[in-house]
């Protein structure tokens, strides 16, 4: 009976084994690299993504148009004016194609002494990279803090702005090389980043972001399902870490290598 039970049990441990086996070899299953590659793409400024809507909130609500509208504010503390409305529109050259539109609303708030932007934008559009192809829609909101002090009904804007935010997207995405095909929500959170206003660059800032999805044309199978964090290293780098792997991401263009 002990042998039996031994066989039993062996027989268990030998068929769990290799189930875990097959689903961490199964080539067409999304792995962490992958969805390092799809943050790479969420971010990448000719692309169309987060770093794109952020300097091009930051270039809309640092402008001379509302920089005059903080002024005209500053005597009047009215919460929710209502500045302007922009689209912006993102192409990049052959080998990295994409367009990309999206719509930034501004809305000033106003404290006594302290005001603050945020710009909300949806947007859509394709990606046709070297490595990968990918078809997206989502949103972001942008909430910029610290941008001066008031001196007597004179508003001085400071040239680095802190900004703290949120960005939404859902696609596809295709790796050219083996075909693979992942459909993707991808929820990213941005705190604290400091940007310059004057150059329109990241200087600094952290965020985590979680990406759920699946890979293939079912939605029922090889679905999952990761979170990470990542730092901006400055204007043309990121550290993503997911499942306890590093990864150094180019902002311009998405490119991902392992650290």
């Amino acid at each position: 009976m002990k042998k039996l039970s031994f066989f039993i049990i062996a027989s268990l441990l030998l068929v769990t084994s290799c189930k875990k086996d097959d689903a961490a070899t199964d080539p067409s299953a999304a792995t962490s690299d992958d969805a390092a590659q799809i943050v790479g793409e969420t971010l990448a400024s000719n692309g169309g993504g987060a770093t794109a809507a952020m300097t091009g909130s930051l270039a809309a609500s640092g402008s001379a148009s509302v920089i005059s509208g903080l002024r005209s504010a500053s005597t009047s503390p009215t919460s929710g004016t209502h500045l302007k409305d922009t689209t912006i529109t993102v192409t990049t050259p052959a080998g990295a194609l994409a367009t990309v539109n999206f719509t930034s609303t501004l809305t000033l708030t106003k404290a006594t002494n302290d005001s603050s932007l945020t710009a909300t934008h949806t947007y859509n559009g394709t990606v046709d990279a070297p490595l990968y192809t990918a078809a997206h829609s989502g949103t972001g909101t942008y909430t910029f803090t610290n941008l001066g002090t008031l001196v007597g009904t004179t508003f001085h804007p400071d040239s680095i702005w802190t900004m703290n935010g949120g960005y939404t997207r859902t696609g596809t995405h295709t790796i050219k090389l083996s075909n693979k095909t992942m459909h993707h929500t991808t929820n990213a959170t941005f705190t604290n980043v400091l940007m310059n206003r004057l150059t329109r660059t990241i200087k600094s800032g952290t965020g985590s972001f979680t990406i759920t999805g699946y890979a293939g044309t079912d939605p029922t199978k090889k679905t999952f399902s990761y979170a990470g964090t990542l730092t901006f290293d400055n204007n043309t780098s990121a550290t993503v870490i997911i499942g306890g792997k590093s990864y150094l991401i180019r902002l311009l263009d998405g490119n991902v290598t392992p650290k």
